[in-house]
Order: structure tokens, then sequence, then C-alpha cells
């Protein structure tokens, strides 16, 4: 992984775990692939957390048994409830942030 990368989410090891299934050995980390870095690269750290966390919490509370037949109607969901994201990062962005999520089982 990028040095880039490395540094950048090490500033999420303090942040609180919010596990919303059995499968703990995921972190944000693995959400990435060394050719995703430049997608969220003007994000600061506090408001990439807070999407990170919105996004579980929506699908915590919306999808209690975080089974998702279409991640596209979620994420529609998603941005209709926080426009602000859709407005910051596009929603194309947020699908793919919540498809990375969704495959690490919301870990």
């Amino acid at each position: 992984m990028s040095k880039f990368l490395d540094e950048y989410l090490s500033k999420f090891q303090d942040l609180p775990e919010v596990n919303m299934s059995e499968n703990k050995s995921s972190d944000i980390q693995k959400l990435f692939q060394p050719q995703d870095e430049e997608m969220f690269t003007n994000t600061s750290p506090d408001d990439f957390k807070l999407l990170v966390y919105d996004m579980k919490n929506f699908v915590r509370n919306k999808y209690p048994n975080l089974l998702i037949s279409d991640i596209g109607k979620v994420n529609f969901e998603f941005c209709l409830k926080y426009p602000g994201y859709r407005k910051s990062y596009g929603s194309n962005n947020c699908l793919w942030l919540m498809k990375k999520l969704n495959e690490s089982g919301w870990a």
C-alpha cells in the first residue's frame, strides 16, 4: 500500500469501532486498493470517518439483518437522507464506498 494511504488511514486508528457483524477482522484499510487512493484525497480524516460512520449507522438502522439485495437503492436512500455527502463527494463515490463496506460485511 502506498505511503500516502498508510499515513492517511493511520489517522483513523483512534476512532471508535462500529461493528455490525460477527466479522471483526475487516478494517478501513482493507477497503482501499492502491488505484483508489485519489478518490478521497481532498477529504479530511474527520469527514471521512463521519461518512463511514453515517453509512454504517444508516444501514444498521434501515436493514437490521444487514441483508442488502440492491446496494444502489440503499445508496440512493442514503444520499436522500444525507444530501451533503452527495453534494460533497458525489453519489458515485458514495456508492463505491458503500459497495466496499458491504463487501467487508459492514465491519
